[in-house]
């Protein structure tokens, strides 16, 4: 039976989202992870969640309101289909009064796990504990690696939305010295415009240097550089803190990669580097002030947008896109006309006009990058896969059936779907034709347009 444990948590205030980007309609959570060295033999994994007050469902009694944010956490070893962990933490959420400044706070918390070395899958799973049919997924595929003192090595990057001293070991947060604040949905920009960072590195005093320096570059999704900077890392420790920060004020909206980079003596790039993608939304000054649609695209990512970005966008788009569509930007020569005509393609698609994010095309990059973590396939990228299609359209099956290949039959999976919109319950069948390959195909699904065949079962009997 599992456990219903109450973590410590902070709310923090997110002005810049203002109370808009998160409804009470869409339910889901942010997380992230970063992994630290604990001993010789195992590593500390850290995983970092926050979910939004205003997503969750509050009940008034004795004069406050209650929320709960529940986490089922699962940590399962994926060459050996064992399940390491599961259980249950709840994040308890008490307000005086549910005025925008109380609503337009987050709950934020982390959770700790050792693991020894190997490949694990972390499945999140939020509800809110007062409403169940307000649940969310979010699933991570990881390579833990034990962190070697004499092998010169970096941790994984966590950014955060504060880092100030603390001598206060008690706090969750706390970790040499920090208060380290997470910032799991990895968004920065107007009222949060510095992004904050912490990593380790292990076994620098093993390389013999007397200086080393910290390169910081930040490249848009093109491979522009934003803005770079060095500064030399001193003491030189065996095991090694480093803060750092990197104003976003100025940055444009949209992806960027911040990249960290040890430099030698001779200012020469080292093998030592790690990096963590994270996101800006800087809409300007005036938030809610009524503009032309003209003003709005000149203000938007598309404006500036480079056309490798573009083309690559579109190119995700393919499942929902229609053929007038795919023809109309197909035949586009102009830059800008490409620009606009994709910012209008998530224009008609947002599904909540009156705020300033688009909801729905941040779900569907959202399942995008997490059909790339869960069904990459061989050298086709996760959105590219049968299953990483079916996941972007229809979302996370309520049931999953794996069954591992055998003698006589080939290795297979059901997708169990309780509610497609407008249809109801539907299955999915993908088989994998070629043993040990990791390439499942649909073969048979009763999603009315997917492909059919009520006599897949043939397909899986090795002839």
């Amino acid at each position: 039976m599992k456990r219903r444990i109450f973590l410590l948590s902070v709310a923090v205030m997110i002005f810049l989202l203002n109370g808009v980007i998160f409804s009470q309609g869409k339910f889901y959570f942010d997380a992230d992870l970063a992994t630290y060295r604990l001993d010789d033999d195992k590593t500390r994994l850290k995983i970092f969640f926050s979910f939004n007050h205003s997503n969750l469902r509050f009940i008034y009694s004795n004069q406050k309101f209650e929320a709960f944010a529940n986490i089922e956490v699962m940590i399962k070893d994926k060459i050996n289909d064992k399940i390491m962990f599961d259980d249950i933490y709840g994040l308890p959420c008490i307000l005086a009064d549910t005025t925008p400044a109380n609503m337009n706070k987050r709950l934020i918390s982390q959770l700790d796990f050792d693991l020894a070395k190997g490949d694990y899958i972390i499945s999140l799973l939020g509800k809110d504990y007062n409403d169940t049919s307000k649940k969310a997924q979010i699933n991570f595929e990881i390579d833990i690696h034990t962190y070697d003192l004499n092998e010169p090595r970096l941790s994984m990057l966590q950014l955060a939305s504060s880092i100030t001293k603390s001598g206060d070991k008690n706090n969750i947060f706390y970790k040499n010295g920090l208060e380290i604040i997470p910032n799991p949905n990895s968004l920065f920009g107007i009222g949060l415009s510095t992004l904050n960072y912490y990593y380790e590195i292990y076994g620098l005093d093993k390389l013999g240097k007397k200086e080393i320096s910290e390169l910081v570059t930040v490249k848009d999704l093109s491979g522009k550089i934003v803005c770079s900077k060095e500064k030399k890392i001193e003491p030189i420790q065996e095991i090694q803190a480093v803060i750092g920060s990197v104003k976003t004020d100025s940055m444009q909206s949209g992806s960027y990669i911040l990249n960290i980079q040890l430099l030698d003596e001779n200012n020469n790039p080292t093998d030592l580097k790690t990096e963590k993608r994270f996101f800006v939304f800087n809409p300007g000054e005036e938030i809610v002030t009524p503009q032309s649609d003209e003003q709005n695209f000149l203000r938007s990512e598309y404006a500036v947008m480079t056309e490798d970005n573009l083309d690559d966008e579109f190119d995700k788009t393919i499942y929902i896109r229609n053929k007038n569509e795919t023809e109309a930007y197909e035949d586009l020569k102009a830059l800008d006309g490409k620009r606009r005509f994709m910012y209008n393609f998530w224009k008609i698609r947002d599904n909540q006009p009156m705020t300033l994010a688009n909801e729905y095309k941040i779900d569907y990059f959202k399942r995008i990058k997490e059909a790339n973590e869960m069904y990459k396939e061989s050298f086709k990228e996760g959105w590219k896969t049968d299953r990483g299609r079916i996941f972007i359209l229809y979302g996370k099956p309520d049931e999953l059936q794996r069954y591992p290949f055998e003698s006589d039959k080939r290795s297979y999976e059901v997708w169990t779907y309780d509610a497609v919109p407008g249809q109801g319950s539907a299955i999915c069948v993908f088989i994998e034709r070629e043993s040990q390959t990791g390439i499942y195909k649909l073969e048979h699904s009763t999603i009315r347009g997917e492909l059919r065949n009520d006599n897949w079962e043939i397909l899986i009997r090795k002839m």
